[in-house]
C-alpha cells in the first residue's frame, strides 16, 4: 500500500474515525483503524456497536490494506508539518509515514482480523435529510433523559421516529421524558431506538455549519450519511415503551411563567442541595399568580418567589432540581407552560402554542 494525501485531510479523517474506535478492548484490532486502499482510500473504525467509514481524498499509488493503532497513529499525524504525507507499508506489516524531513515507522496488524462492518449504501434512497445543527440540537435537548446503566436496555437509547412528515426524538429514563419534534420533508416512515452511546458519537462529529446529512434506517441498523463519511449504528431491537401514557390526561392547573425567572430561582438552591447529604427536593408552591420556590437542607434553606399566570387551584409539589433544570435549559424560549394534575402525578413542560418541545417530570413525594 502506498498513498499520498494532505496532512489536514488525513488529520480530519483520523479524528472522525477515532470516534468509533474502542479506547480499551480485549481485542487489539478494535483499537485500530483499517486503511483500505483500492481505487479510493477508506478509513474505518468499528467498536462492534457502531462504525464510521471515511472516504479520504488521496492519491493511491499502490493498493493494499493495513490496520494501524488509532491513538498512536492520530498523535503522530497531528505532530507533522502542514504538507503532503506519504504513507506506505512493507511485507512485514510495518507502516512508514513521511512528511518533509519527518519519518516514522509504526507496526501494523493483519487487516484480515478486522471485523469489517456491514454497510448501508449511500446510493440507497435515504429516508430524509436534516440540517446538522438541527439534529445536534434535537439530540442535546433529549439525550439527558436516557437511562445510564439501566437493566432495561430500551431506556438506554432514544426513539427516533419519522411519521407523517415529522421527525421526533423521545428519551425516557423512568423518572422523566424528553421529546423534540420537527417537521421534515419526507413521506417515509420508520421507528428505531438509537443507543445513547451512538448519539454521543454523532454529537462529536456534527458540525456548526449549515450543512445537511441524510438518514437511512433499517430494522437492525441506522446510517447517518455526511459528505465524506458515514456513521452506522446498531439499533436497540425491541419495542419502545408506551411513552404517550406519561403525559397528563387532564389540565387541573396550567401555569405560564418566564423560563429564565424560574430557572434562576432553582439554580440559587443548587449550592445548598449539592452540599446536602439528603439531596433535598425543590418545592414549588403555586398560589395567587405566584410560585414560591422552597428548599430546606441540612446546610440551610432557600425561599424565593416569582410571578406566574395561573389557571387552576393552589398546588404544592416537589421535584429533583436537576431534572427540572435540564428540561428548562433545553428549551430556547422566553416563556413556558407547565401542566399539573396533583402533587403525585407528572408535570408537563412545553412552550406555548407549539409541540416542538415536550418534557414530563415525575414529582418527589414531600414529607
Amino acid at each position: 500500500m502506498k498513498i499520498i494525501c494532505s496532512k489536514s485531510n488525513l488529520t480530519e479523517a483520523v479524528g472522525i474515525v477515532q470516534k468509533a474506535v474502542s479506547s480499551r478492548s480485549p481485542s487489539p484490532v478494535l483499537e485500530c483503524i483499517l486503511f483500505d486502499c483500492e481505487d479510493s482510500v477508506r478509513l474505518i473504525g468499528n467498536n462492534l456497536d457502531s462504525s464510521i467509514e471515511y472516504c479520504l481524498d488521496a492519491q493511491v499509488i499502490d493498493k493494499g490494506k493495513i490496520l494501524v493503532p488509532a491513538k498512536l497513529f492520530g498523535e503522530l499525524i497531528r505532530s507533522l508539518d502542514d504538507d503532503d504525507v506519504l504513507i506506505e507499508t512493507d511485507d512485514n506489516m510495518n507502516l512508514r509515514i513521511m512528511c518533509r524531513n519527518s519519518k516514522f515507522s509504526v507496526s501494523g496488524l493483519n487487516p484480515s482480523d478486522f471485523p469489517v462492518p456491514e454497510t448501508i449504501q449511500k446510493s440507497e434512497t435515504p429516508d430524509f435529510e436534516i440540517a446538522q445543527t438541527l439534529l445536534r440540537d434535537m439530540i442535546r435537548q433529549t439525550i439527558f433523559s436516557t437511562a445510564v446503566n439501566d437493566s432495561r436496555l430500551v431506556l438506554t437509547g432514544s426513539l427516533f421516529n419519522l411519521e407523517d412528515g415529522h421527525f421526533q426524538i423521545v428519551a425516557v429514563d423512568g423518572f422523566r421524558l424528553a421529546l423534540r419534534r420537527e417537521a421534515v420533508e419526507s413521506d417515509k416512515t420508520f421507528s428505531v431506538i438509537i443507543p445513547a452511546k451512538a448519539q454521543n458519537e454523532l454529537l462529536s462529529i456534527l458540525n456548526e455549519k449549515e450543512e445537511t446529512l441524510f438518514i437511512k434506517a433499517t430494522e437492525e441498523k441506522t446510517a447517518f450519511f455526511f459528505e465524506n463519511y458515514t456513521l452506522i449504528t446498531k439499533n436497540i431491537i425491541t419495542e419502545y415503551i408506551n411513552y404517550k401514557q406519561t403525559f397528563p390526561q387532564t389540565r387541573d392547573l396550567v401555569v405560564s411563567c418566564a423560563l429564565n425567572d424560574l430557572s434562576r430561582a432553582i439554580k440559587r438552591a443548587v449550592p445548598l442541595i449539592s452540599a446536602d447529604t439528603l439531596k433535598s427536593p425543590i418545592k414549588l408552591h403555586f398560589r395567587d399568580d405566584a410560585v414560591e420556590v422552597f428548599c430546606t437542607t441540612t446546610q440551610g434553606n432557600l425561599k424565593d418567589e416569582i410571578a406566574v399566570s395561573m389557571d387552576g387551584s393552589e398546588l404544592e409539589i416537589g421535584f429533583n432540581h436537576r431534572f427540572l433544570l435540564e428540561a428548562l435549559d433545553a428549551i430556547p424560549a422566553e416563556e413556558i407552560e407547565m401542566v399539573f394534575n396533583s402533587p403525585t402525578t407528572p408535570c408537563q413542560i412545553t412552550t406555548k402554542d407549539s409541540d416542538r418541545f415536550n418534557y414530563v417530570i415525575f414529582p418527589v413525594r414531600l414529607r
